[in-house]
């Protein structure tokens, strides 16, 4: 019993670096995707930031942030609710919140979505993938031609609305 203990002890201990080490991996190559795309774009592109809110309030947000020579020149912000009607197996959307800014405005609401891809990639490695494994569920995909997709963690035996991090819908070159 102790042999097998001791053993299951191992394989997890192997399976968690594992997948510590494929996030790095995916991690480390995306960010170089990243900064070939910064280049031939000539640090101007815009990327959405998407948060779905789906256990209690049925709401999504996008906030699409617009970066020209590496800084933020624009931000677009779009808040839906989803109301269900009776008989109807589909959610309604409607627009909750919507606002543009730039120029003496940028950065004049709060509680709103402020970095450019490279202080995303940042606070990525920073802060989203590299907390404990033991502790949470950490994710990293590249599902925008190689570059970030979504990265982040979910404490583990939470169940509703617990990832911290990002989830980007889009990047695009201006």
């Amino acid at each position: 019993m102790k042999k097998l203990s001791l053993f299951v002890l191992l394989i997890t201990i192997f399976l968690s670096a594992c997948k510590k080490d494929a996030v790095t991996s995916a991690y480390d190559t995306s960010l170089s995707k990243f900064q070939s795309f910064n280049k031939s774009a000539k640090k101007g592109y815009t990327y959405t930031a998407v948060r779905s809110y789906f256990a209690w309030i049925h709401s999504r947000v996008e906030t699409k942030i617009t970066v020209v020579n590496g800084a933020i020149t624009a931000r677009d912000y779009v808040a839906y609710n989803y109301v269900s009607t009776p008989g109807v197996d589909t959610l309604i959307q409607t627009v909750a919140e919507q606002w543009h800014e730039e120029g003496a405005a940028l950065n004049s609401h709060d509680n709103t979505w402020f970095l450019t891809l490279d202080q995303v990639y940042t606070t990525a490695k920073k802060d989203w993938l590299s907390v404990d494994p033991k502790k949470n569920d950490i994710s990293f995909e590249t599902n925008n031609n190689g570059m970030i997709s979504s990265a982040g963690y979910v404490p583990k035996g939470c169940v509703d609305d617990c990832f911290f991090g990002i989830n980007i819908s889009s990047i695009t070159a201006l």
